[in-house]
Parts: C-alpha cells; structure tokens; sequence
C-alpha cells in the first residue's frame, strides 16, 4: 500500500507542479480587463511579483513587459522599478553582465530629479519622496548584484545608500527600504574576513 501511494504521488506531481506555474485568475482577469496602460502596467507588476521567486524566466517576461509599457508612456521612474526587477532576476539566474546595465539605467533615472512628476504612481507619496524609494531600491538590487559576484565592499555601499534614500521616504514604504537594506548588511557582516 505505501509503495502504491508512492507512485500516485509521483504520477500527480507534475500536474501539481504545472498549477504553480499558471497565474490566478485574479491576476490574469486584471490583466485582461486593464483599460489603461498605467492600469496594465499596474496588473503586469502584479504578475511579475507573483513569480518573482515561483519561476524567474516567467518573472523576467513581466519584467520586461513592465519595461516596454513605461517606455511607450515615457514613465521613467516606473521604468527604472522595472529595470530594478529585470536586473534582481538576471542576477539571481547569474546573468551578471545583463544585470549591470540594467541597474545603471536605473541609476540614470532615479538620480535625476526632473523625473520626480515622471511616475504612475498613485501612492501618498511627494514626488520626490517617490523617486527616492525607487533610488533606494535600485541601491538595493545593485547590492544584491554585488553580493553575487562577491564584491562585499560595494554590497555594504549600495546598502547604506538604500538606506540613506529610504529614510527620507515616509511611512511603510520608507521603513520597508531601511529594514530590508539592514538586513542584507546584517547577512554581509559575519561574511567579511
């Protein structure tokens, strides 16, 4: 009896795993009802972060639809969130060589301030303050990417440069940036010899 169960699980698995890999119906109904690009861009980020960590050629797709939606509407700071996700997935697949452009185009945008009003975001939020978060995030995936190819001097900058953008940001948003900076500098730490 046990080795029938065995195999019964083993005949089911890649049923169970291949329902992982479809986007709820929530999410894909969003995205087929989007009456706007900021709506769309709105439901494709939302499908990128469902497979951010469930499956990254997936997430990379959305990413990389999030990349051309901004860049038809000319929305730079939600162009340089989406090349911040394209890089953390190129990254973690150790597309390293992609990953860098990717981060300093993003650099590019956030650090210059005429693209504060540049944004769909709909976030209580000031411009500024919404340019920063993206600047802290984009710090943040340069840190990630610097960690991957052992660089722990430009992982503990990028992360106290996340850190620094992100207390100047009010509320979750701002608290959200600091902590998760805190975090991979408090993982770097014991590393350094």
């Amino acid at each position: 009896m046990k080795y029938i169960k065995i195999v019964l699980l083993l005949l089911f698995l890649p049923a169970l795993i291949k329902a992982q890999l479809h986007l709820p119906d929530s999410i894909r109904l969003f995205l087929q009802n989007a009456s706007s690009d900021s709506i769309r861009y709105r439901a494709i980020s939302q499908a990128y972060n469902f497979f951010e960590e469930r499956n990254r050629d997936s997430a990379l797709y959305y990413a990389e639809e999030c990349i051309l939606l901004t860049q038809r509407n000319n929305i730079k700071l939600q162009e340089a969130a989406a090349l911040d996700r394209k890089a953390y997935q190129l990254s973690v697949m150790g597309r390293y060589a992609e990953a860098l452009p990717c981060l300093l185009e993003a650099f590019k945008i956030t650090e210059d301030r005429r693209n504060e009003n540049n944004s769909w975001f709909n976030i209580a939020l000031s411009p500024e303050q919404s340019r920063l978060l993206i600047l802290s995030f984009t710090h943040h995936m340069f840190a990630i990417l610097m960690g991957y190819t052992q660089n722990n001097q430009q992982v503990i900058f990028h992360n106290t440069e996340a850190i620094k953008a992100g207390q100047q940001v009010e509320g979750f948003p701002g608290k959200q940036r600091v902590f998760l900076a805190n975090m991979n500098l408090g993982a770097i730490y014991p590393g350094i010899k």
